[in-house]
């Protein structure tokens, strides 16, 4: 049996002593109606034609709630240490602004700097898998944080990805190490409002950052196959977090588009089954013996958490279509080479690649976006840091 308790912030606490699967079916049901999704007669999410950017905020709502929750140990050892990080608008010069990139390395201040501001957005982000490189943009000016990035390996399969490049798939797992998806990105308050975060987009597809990625993997022996690659990148990826994307959009340097918008995702997901239900979910097949409840590790098959659900899912007589949220994503892919194409289809032994000098990319942010936009929007003074961490705050 489930015995279910909703603790003071709104989380499941459970027990699980015995399969019941009616129970576990009726429980996910529920939690998708109470975090807003409509269900037709068949406990099927009804798909509507678009979902707003605030009614997809809303959708994950519960969600960040979540992840928020199990953060709170953290923020609350760490919040008041990290806090100067975080700028006030009178903090900003915008005559003397200097981005800086950053690596963040191992169990450091900057990476507890960097795991904090991944909690800001109401749409929390993804930790990634395989190879994963992280990042921190600091005004040298004052120290402050402007932003963060993170690129990590792309999954295998990708219907978007796949048809515009035009690889099969031998040419695809021979060149995919080639290719990497860019999976946090964004900037903070008051530098988001100064549409710094096109400055972030910008500068994560430069120069530095893919001679950082070149000299880390250079030499290493792949995971899976225990192959050493060329770790040089042609290619990458990455997906709005809200429809139509206002970062990715029209972004150009030398007259040329950065982002290039191939396709749109589905709506495919799993972090509707947050507030615990993925964990009982988990325990229903750990119950049952089935064995995808264990291969949840790097290298054991694409996205463990979509076929665990999946399988669960069915077992329990729903539909695997609930994993089907509706929010779909803007696909970008960002070519770093003449002939990426080319190069991942085995066609050019070498890149040639594109100029993506990094202080090149920081003047023509500033004289196109950065400058422009602080002349429309002199208020920024007025921004605090403390409201940026107004919901840290609140829950510790």
């Amino acid at each position: 049996m489930i015995n279910l308790v909703m603790n003071k912030n709104g989380c499941i606490n459970y027990n699980y002593t015995k399969n019941n699967s009616e129970i576990l079916r009726l429980l996910i049901v529920n939690s998708l109606i109470e975090q807003g999704f409509k269900l037709d007669k068949d406990s099927n999410i009804l798909i509507t034609k678009d979902i707003s950017k605030d009614e997809a905020r809303a959708l994950h709502k519960s969600y960040r709630r979540d992840k928020l929750l199990k953060e709170k140990l953290f923020l609350k050892n760490n919040l008041y240490k990290l806090e100067g990080f975080f700028a006030n608008g009178k903090d900003i010069d915008p005559l003397n602004f200097q981005p800086s990139i950053i690596p963040v390395e191992g169990d450091t201040e900057y990476s507890r700097l960097f795991r904090l501001a991944t909690l800001i957005w109401s749409v929390p982000v993804s930790q990634g898998f395989g190879r994963r490189v992280r990042f921190l943009v600091i005004d040298e000016h004052n120290s402050k944080l402007v932003g963060i990035f993170a690129l990590g390996d792309p999954v295998f399969n990708l219907k978007i990805r796949d048809q515009w490049i035009g690889w099969d798939h031998n040419q695809r797992a021979s060149k995919l190490y080639n290719v990497m998806d860019l999976f946090i990105l964004g900037a903070v308050p008051p530098y988001s409002n100064l549409l710094c975060g096109k400055l972030v987009a910008m500068i994560a597809v430069s120069d530095i950052v893919q001679k950082y990625i070149y000299y880390r993997y250079q030499g290493r022996v792949t995971t899976i196959k225990g192959e050493q690659k060329n770790p040089q990148l042609g290619l990458i990826t990455t997906t709005s977090a809200l429809g139509r994307s206002s970062i990715y959009n029209r972004i150009k340097f030398h007259e040329k588009l950065i982002f290039l918008k191939i396709g749109q995702t589905q709506g495919w997901g799993h972090f509707h089954l947050g507030n615990g239900t993925f964990e009982l979910m988990r325990r229903f097949l750990k119950e049952n013996k089935n064995p995808v409840e264990k291969r949840n590790r790097f290298g054991q098959g694409p996205n463990w958490k979509m076929r665990a659900a999946r399988t669960c899912l069915s077992l329990l007589g729903l539909s695997p279509n609930l994993l089907r949220h509706g929010i779909k994503r803007d696909f970008y892919a960002i070519p770093l080479a003449n002939n990426f194409r080319e190069y991942l289809l085995g066609q050019s032994e070498e890149l040639d690649l594109l100029d993506f000098n990094s202080t090149d990319l920081v003047q023509y942010f500033k004289n196109r976006w950065f400058f422009p936009r602080i002349e429309r929007f002199p208020d920024f003074i007025k921004i605090k840091a403390n409201e940026t961490l107004k919901d840290f705050y609140e829950l510790i």
